[in-house]
């Protein structure tokens, strides 16, 4: 999860955008389910429940209109997930599972490429945030 002061930040930047808001909720509900699913270290989840949430997901008038513009990236976000997931065995080097750490978070591009859309100006500032909280969420994992 984000800071509260990052999401104030880009909920800001994408005020007025409720299409937009919304769909960057379910997409944020749809990635933890499948990164819950691989790891089961919570409430079981199961391909049911990420089939509906990606059914929902991809039904927003957001994706809607924009899937033209977002598939490639929620492509590239998919097989970079399933490589780090990949990365993250015993069995690989230790940069590979310190690395697949960070790229555990890959759905966060989402959520850049949106706001790049609907505010590339607010971007600049917001980007290198993210990539911060996703590098600080595992300063002190043991690889």
């Amino acid at each position: 999860m984000l800071p509260p002061e990052l999401l104030q930040e880009i909920q800001s930047a994408i005020a007025g955008k409720q299409d937009c808001a919304d769909f960057l909720v379910l997409y944020g509900k749809y990635v933890e389910l499948y990164d819950d699913y691989v790891d089961q270290d919570k409430e079981p989840v199961t391909i049911h429940d990420i089939h509906s949430a990606a059914t929902i997901l991809y039904s927003t008038p957001y994706w809607r209109a924009n899937a033209h513009k977002l598939f490639v990236l929620e492509g590239a976000i998919h097989h970079i997930y399933k490589t780090s997931v990949l990365w993250e065995q015993d069995k690989n080097p230790e940069w590979m599972r310190r690395d697949a750490k960070a790229l555990s978070h890959i759905g966060y591009a989402m959520l850049i490429g949106v706001l790049y859309l609907e505010n590339p100006d607010a971007i600049k500032s917001i980007a290198p945030k993210i990539m911060e909280h996703c590098h600080k969420a595992h300063l002190g994992d043991k690889v």
